[in-house]
């Protein structure tokens, strides 16, 4: 079964082609582009049956991007995705041109993935005065967790230290408190026998 991230890759692969899409060669099935060669299929889709799938396509590949850390996405590298993602700007932006119909939210939308998609082009092509700040951020971010996890490990034990400066621990304790008990007990009777007996010789 395809996760999410594969679905919206694929969608953005098949708007990047254009033909397909501008001749209306396709199916929608929930939000995935199905490509369609079928001669008969004629069957147009409204602005709002497209807004869906479009948001959905956009913004899952653009999480995808900032969030993976691998060198590929669906066996495609993250130059690839943009440009993609460049390429089906192109291709929706001349499919609402060649539409007479006018839809203000529709409009909105490509606006809207437009200005991200020239953002994202902007911070991966030109993006290293923004990228190595951040990294060096994470990096000292790393250090200073375990610089406090090491530190917490040594208060721990100097406390313990000081709690206990002979090293024993709490079964040394109560074994040692038990034996003093158990002497005591012995001397004590030992006494009380030795009173018996002077007041028997008496």
């Amino acid at each position: 079964m395809e996760n999410l991230s594969e679905v919206a890759v694929k969608n953005l692969v098949f708007l990047s082609e254009k033909d397909s899409f501008l001749a209306n060669q396709y199916k929608l099935e929930n939000k995935k582009f199905v490509s369609s060669d079928e001669d008969n299929y004629d069957t147009i889709y409204s602005f709002s049956d497209l807004e869906y799938p479009l948001y959905f396509t956009f913004h899952q590949v653009m999480n995808h991007i900032h969030s993976s850390y691998e060198s590929r996405i669906h066996g495609y590298t993250r130059e690839q995705i943009i440009n993609f993602m460049g390429k089906s700007m192109i291709s929706l932006l001349e499919y609402y041109e060649n539409v007479e119909e006018r839809d203000e939210t529709f409009e909105i939308l490509l606006n809207d993935l437009e200005e991200k998609v020239f953002m994202i082009e902007g911070y991966y092509k030109y993006g290293w005065f923004l990228w190595v700040p951040t990294k060096l951020k994470e990096y000292v971010n790393y250090a200073c967790l375990q610089i406090l996890k090491v530190s917490r490990e040594i208060t721990d034990e100097y406390i313990q230290y000081l709690k206990d400066p002979q090293g024993h621990d709490d079964t040394s304790s109560d074994d040692e408190t038990d034996d003093s008990l158990s002497d005591n007990e012995t001397t004590d009777n030992e006494e009380d026998d030795t009173k018996e007996d002077d007041t028997k010789e008496d």
